[in-house]
């Protein structure tokens, strides 16, 4: 595919092809991006009670250096024209987008950096679900911040 939509060769592509080009236009230093429906983080997307602006409060350093925070857009059925756009709105400031009751798209630099940023995103929801909130140490605002000076932010 072209990023001006044109099938260039190979099979017919998915059904999921314009999110993918919208991502791709909204911010050019993406050089990749990974859909999948991995177990924790499509769990994670099926709860009511996420926060849509972050949906995994930083408990990590790793997920704050890779991933950094994780709004959810709403839930659309799969091949709506509705999650291009409210994708590429939120791949101009994050590295990572959960879709309500759908799985997590995850962007990089290339296509290795945007599986490790997937991978990290995976096993962060993975320990969320291993361990409660109401006894989860997260990072305070200060110390994310320390990690966004030394390390860039994601």
């Amino acid at each position: 595919m072209s990023l001006a939509g044109e099938h260039l060769s190979g099979d017919r592509p998915s059904k999921e092809v314009d999110f993918h080009r919208a991502i791709y236009l909204a911010n050019p230093s993406y050089r990749a991006v990974v859909h999948l429906h991995s177990t924790y983080l499509t769990a994670l997307a099926c709860r009511k009670d996420l926060n849509h602006d972050n949906a995994l409060e930083a408990f990590s350093p790793y997920y704050v250096m890779r991933v950094g925070s994780l709004p959810t857009i709403p839930y659309f059925r799969p091949g709506s024209d509705k999650i291009a756009p409210a994708l590429a709105e939120k791949a101009i400031n994050h590295r990572a987008i959960l879709m309500a009751n759908h799985g997590a798209v995850v962007m990089g630099k290339n296509l290795l950096d945007a599986g490790d940023n997937y991978e990290e995103l995976e096993e962060t929801a993975k320990l969320a679900f291993l361990v409660p909130d109401d006894i989860r140490k997260h990072l305070s605002r200060e110390e994310v911040a320390d990690l966004e000076a030394t390390f860039g932010k994601a």
